[in-house]
């Protein structure tokens, strides 16, 4: 008996629907994780600093995981794209002494979210309102 020839109408169909089946199992498995959440704020009156939350993504509920002072105006973050580092400018106009904002580099806990602050750098200039990690992590 001959095997039969797929044709390449047959083999769209079958890679379409086996594609769709791994989409739609991926989704569900997501779906199902808690995702995390980091907030930047600006640190006047009561804010700390940093904040991770986890948000169910079926209900939109978040629970607050903890916060990570330190830095002043930790206003806009970057995710690194191995997502073991998150990246903040310090949004204000002296650091170290200068005339200059800075970039705060922190370490993910990879079991609970929480960050870990591994160091400042100047961004060499007052009021620095926007950082970016390229692909391969600079």
């Amino acid at each position: 008996m001959a095997p039969e020839k797929l044709t390449r109408r047959a083999f769209c169909a079958a890679l379409g629907a086996g594609a769709l089946a791994l989409q739609s199992n991926l989704m569900a498995q997501s779906a199902t994780r808690d995702l995390l959440l980091y907030v930047g704020t600006y640190t006047t009156g009561k804010s700390e600093g940093v904040y991770v939350y986890r948000m169910n993504p079926m209900t939109g509920a978040l629970k607050r995981v903890g916060a990570t002072g330190g830095v002043k105006n930790p206003s806009f973050l970057a995710l690194a794209p191995d997502r073991k580092h998150l990246y903040a400018v310090s949004e204000v106009g002296e650091f170290g002494g200068k005339k200059a904002g800075a970039i705060a580099a922190y370490a993910i806990n990879q079991k609970t979210g929480e960050l870990t602050l591994m160091n400042q750098e100047s961004s060499v200039g007052d009021g620095p309102c926007y950082v970016t990690v390229t692909r391969d992590g600079r």
